[in-house]
């Protein structure tokens, strides 16, 4: 219904994620242009309103020859991935469309990569993601762009929607105006010094979780001594005698764990630790990434199995767009109503 009621004319072109098939001709966009009027969804590249369009498109190919056939326009639109392109704050795209596809005379405005930012020595700007998607978007200041009606860039308009993401060391001396400055949504990873919660970590946690603020806390690996190399020809009582020994346990601890070990009166192959497993029978799907119709998948006694998979939509994509990575991820979506897996 919420849909139905937009009434601001919007144009839509269709990013990697929003298509079903590899060519990028049948996308989960569709559904927006039938749903309103006002809404304009180009699935091809295509001149309109003196601007060129350009939906994504693994073959590059096309990009440049739409590129090459387009007539007088005054900027493009597109998402696409433009080598020199930063993927986030440290890596630069090695792969990709080279920029000097484009006209150097004219903007260009894509998505795909999500760090807002121009490639540099060019025109194309990346308009980035509307809100921090990850923590690896930590610190990123999100924006809509403002363009005239000849579609040349006269502003920015800053953005402050979706869960925003905060790393915090524990070296850290944060001051109070920033942890109020967290709010219900947001997501803060952490990072710890040692094993051990400080009260007063342990007191601005509890504060953040009780505003509706996710807390991942990163604890520092412990370098374990190693591995025990006779364990896989000792039975119980030897490998924890030498257990006992390389952690120095004492005495009185050491025969009494012995004598429980004996009470048990258990051949030392049978002696266990209890396990506690759940077992999914199948996954059903149905609308959901690119299966639109239902799939069944039965999951009792499969074992470990690899997930490969063809694409039998567009010719030469062996199996990227298959549905791999949405076939494993739809039980943590059912489970959590999410794909995050954190």
């Amino acid at each position: 219904m919420e849909l139905q009621s937009w009434q601001c004319p919007a144009i839509f072109i269709p990013g990697n994620h929003d298509q079903v098939n590899l060519g990028g001709q049948v996308h989960a966009l569709q559904v927006l242009e039938a749903a309103n009027p006002y809404i304009k969804v180009l699935s091809d590249p295509v001149e309109y309103l003196g601007a060129l369009w350009m939906p994504f498109r693994r073959d590059h190919s096309l990009i440049e020859q739409a590129i090459q056939q387009c007539g007088s326009i005054n900027a493009i639109f597109a998402h696409l991935d433009v080598v020199g392109a930063f993927l986030n704050e440290a890596s630069q795209a090695k792969e990709g469309i080279e920029p000097s596809v484009f006209p150097q005379n004219l903007p260009v405005y894509t998505g795909h990569y999500h760090k807002p930012h121009v490639v540099k020595g060019t025109q194309i700007e990346y308009v980035g993601s509307p809100y921090q998607v990850s923590a690896g978007e930590s610190g990123q200041i999100k924006h809509f762009l403002l363009l005239d009606k000849s579609w040349q860039k006269i502003g920015e308009i800053p953005l402050s929607i979706g869960p925003r993401h905060f790393i915090i060391s524990q070296d850290e001396n944060l001051p109070l105006d920033h942890i109020n400055n967290i709010q219900e949504g947001d997501r803060v990873r952490w990072h710890l010094q040692s094993s051990t919660l400080d009260d007063s970590v342990k007191l601005q946690v509890e504060r953040l979780q009780t505003r509706g603020v996710l807390v991942d806390l990163v604890f520092p690996i412990i370098a374990f001594k190693q591995r025990i190399k006779e364990a896989e020809n000792l039975d119980a009582f030897g490998l924890f005698e030498l257990y006992a020994q390389s952690v120095e346990m004492n005495d009185n601890v050491t025969k009494m764990a012995t004598d429980m070990l004996r009470s048990l009166n258990f051949p030392a192959k049978l002696i266990k630790k209890p396990q506690v497993h759940c077992e999914l029978e199948s996954v059903e799907l149905e609308g959901f990434g690119t299966f639109l119709g239902v799939v069944k998948y039965p999951l009792v006694e499969r074992g470990v199995r690899i997930v490969s998979g063809k694409n039998m939509d567009s010719t030469g994509a062996d199996s990227n767009g298959a549905g791999k990575t949405t076939l494993v991820m739809a039980p943590l979506w059912a489970l959590t109503g999410t794909s995050w897996i954190m």
